[in-house]
This record gives structure tokens, sequence and C-alpha cells, in this order.
């Protein structure tokens, strides 16, 4: 991934979501960098203690400001309810601490779980939409949707509207997944 790129993960396992995120955000913490996660299916103390099985040394990396394990409510849910405009100032207000701590990069992974269990599925392609634009220092973001969840819940042209809202999209899919939905 480029500084800047916006991704959309559609996976089905936690296991692959999981793979694909730590991933992502080991490559930037071993490489100087900061790493956000964002955790709506998963509390972040059940992210925490995945992150160090898959081998991300998180009491360190949290310690130095490297690393933030937020939840929906530290993240996506400002004052009670989700704001587009009042969650883009919190990626900048937390984009700016990271750089005066003198972050050159910042690797971003964000269950997107939340907006469909609160049928937020409009919000979500606003959010996602701006989202891209509007971030300082150089960054890469991994938004994982679960695929099981966006079938159940979303219409039809959703996931299409999705992909179109990033710059590229992974499929840790079953190939028939990906076959019948999009």
């Amino acid at each position: 991934m480029q500084p800047s790129e916006h991704v959309a993960l559609f996976y089905s396992t936690r296991e692959d979501k999981r793979f694909i995120l730590f991933s992502h955000l080991k490559a930037g913490l071993d490489s100087g960098g900061a790493g956000i996660y964002i955790a709506t299916e998963e509390t972040p103390n059940q992210v925490r203690h995945a992150m160090r099985t898959f081998g991300i040394d998180v009491d360190i990396f949290e310690k130095s400001g490297a690393l933030q394990v937020i939840h929906t409510r530290g993240g996506y849910v400002v004052e009670g309810k989700f704001s587009v405009s009042k969650t883009m100032e919190f990626w900048k207000r937390l984009f700016d601490e990271l750089s005066a701590k003198g972050f050159k990069s910042v690797r971003v992974a964000a269950e997107m779980a939340y907006f469909f269990k609160n049928r937020l599925e409009k919000e979500a392609l606003k959010y996602e939409k701006l989202l891209g634009k509007t971030l300082g220092l150089p960054s890469t973001a991994i938004c994982a949707y679960n695929y099981n969840l966006v079938r159940k819940t979303a219409k039809r042209e959703f996931p299409i509207e999705l992909v179109k809202a990033h710059g590229a999209v992974i499929f840790a899919l079953p190939e028939s997944s990906v076959v019948k939905s999009f």
C-alpha cells in the first residue's frame, strides 16, 4: 500500500480479518510508524490479546504512543452518536497528536461493523468518501467489512458503492461468495 491509500477489506472469518489487519499494522509499527485499530466487533482487550498472539509487542508500542486500540465509543461515536464531522475532527486531532510526537506515518485498521449493526449504511458511505481526502500525515487505512453482516443488512448496490469509495479492495472470502454478491 502507498501512503494515503484507503482500502476496503471484505472478510468472512475473524482469522482472515486479524491476519490482514495485524500484518498491515505490524509492518508500520516495525518501521517506526504509528498504528491505530478501531474495534467494533471485538473489545479492545480481545484485539490486544490477539495482537500479542500474532507477534505484536502491544505493551511496548502502546507505552510509546505508537499503537492505539480504540473502541467504537472512542472513535466513531463522539458525544453518544455517530457524526461524520465529529469523527473527522477526531481523526484530525489524533493525527495532529501523532505528528507532534514525531511519527511520520500512520497505519489504520478499522472494523466497520458498528455501521451495519446500527443501520447507518448511508452515513458509513458518506464517511468513507470523505475519509481518504482529508487525513493528514502519510497514512494507509484498511476498512474491514464483515461480509456476512454486510450481506444481511445492506442493500444490494451498497457493496459496489463501498468499492468505489476506496482505492482498492481486498477480498478474503470463499470464491463462491465473491461471484454471487459482487
